[in-house]
């Protein structure tokens, strides 16, 4: 009897233990790490010595706020920023810097934050802001051509394990032209304008596709549903995607490993077809199967399909002259 009642206790603990882990257990979303986005020191530089380090400041603290707000936008991520990352870092006695340096070698702990899943750190490593102006006076107009460009490294690590996932380099450039009108004996005005404008767009487009690069990372975009020709992925508005845009869908096989190193390279992927955008709504976008199809179910994986840059018409020799009359 007592042996029946210690394991009757033994159960029902068990059972306990199991509720309470599934009270905690995720639910279906993957929580990440978001670091400060950073400057490189020597972009710092040459930006100071042109009278340019606060466009590039103002830009990283942009970035990062609006890369989280993108990346919650998903609805695919528990997100814990820079302000929770150094408590957790103190909560488990990490060594200072092991947040913001994960390829240390001195700290064996780098990256490792417990509940996070992936730690993402950004570095902004270019950034131009050149202006070009023109002026005519018997046109009485001036004009100016401004180039904006900046570039990012976005970098994934696993926090368990410390090692570097994905390193993506992330480019944005933008050309903007201004003209203003000119009075006879006017010197050349700078016709940019005045709300910035460009500077940001440039800025804006930046935080997205680093979020967008994260999550198709973390989690490729999937078909949902089939229905004949009608297809459902999961990715809706405010994750760059577009009515009209074609998409190929892939069948993943099995795992594949680098015969050196063993390293998981990803998985065996097959084309199944293709797809176009038809409507963008809030969770999701529906899209109709284009030319053959393979095979397009649901759980496969879709892409945005890489437009090849059009080739220019050969020359053409011109049409003999017509016979004299």
């Amino acid at each position: 009897m007592k042996s029946f009642l210690r394991l009757l206790c033994v159960a029902f603990g068990m059972m306990i233990g199991v509720a309470a882990m599934a009270q905690d257990a995720p639910q279906g979303k993957m929580r990440i790490g978001l670091g400060a986005v950073k400057v490189l020191p020597s972009l710092k530089q040459s930006l100071a010595a042109n009278g340019q380090l606060d466009l590039v400041n103002r830009a990283s603290e942009t970035v990062e706020a609006q890369m989280m707000d993108a990346l919650q936008n998903t609805r695919k991520f528990e997100i814990v920023a820079r302000h929770d990352l150094d408590e957790l870092i103190k909560e488990q006695g990490l060594p200072a810097g092991a947040i913001t340096d994960p390829t240390d070698p001195k700290s064996a702990m780098a990256a490792r934050i417990k509940g996070v899943e992936y730690l993402v750190l950004t570095t902004i490593d270019d950034f131009v802001d050149v202006e070009q102006s023109t002026a005519s006076q018997e046109m009485q107009m001036a004009v100016s051509r401004r180039t904006l460009r900046i570039s990012a490294i976005v970098r994934i690590y696993n926090s368990s394990t410390g090692v570097l996932l994905e390193s993506m380099s992330v480019p944005v450039q933008i050309d903007n032209n201004g003209a203003s009108r000119m009075t006879p004996g006017d010197a050349v005005r700078n016709p940019r304008a005045q709300d910035d404008s460009a500077y940001v767009e440039l800025v804006n487009q930046l935080s997205t596709r680093c979020a967008q690069r994260i999550t198709d990372i973390l989690f490729p975009a999937k078909i949902v549903a089939v229905t004949g020709d009608a297809v459902t992925i999961n990715r809706g508005a405010g994750t760059m995607i577009n009515r009209g845009e074609v998409w190929e869908v892939y069948a993943t096989g099995k795992e594949l490993r680098d015969p050196d190193t063993a390293e998981v390279l990803g998985k065996e992927e097959m084309k199944m077809g293709e797809i176009v955008i038809n409507d963008v709504l809030p969770k999701a976008s529906r899209a109709q199967i284009v030319g053959e199809n393979r095979g397009i179910a649901s759980g496969q994986i879709a892409r945005q399909k890489l437009q090849m840059p059009q080739q220019m018409p050969q020359n053409t020799p011109p049409p003999p002259p017509a016979p004299a009359r």
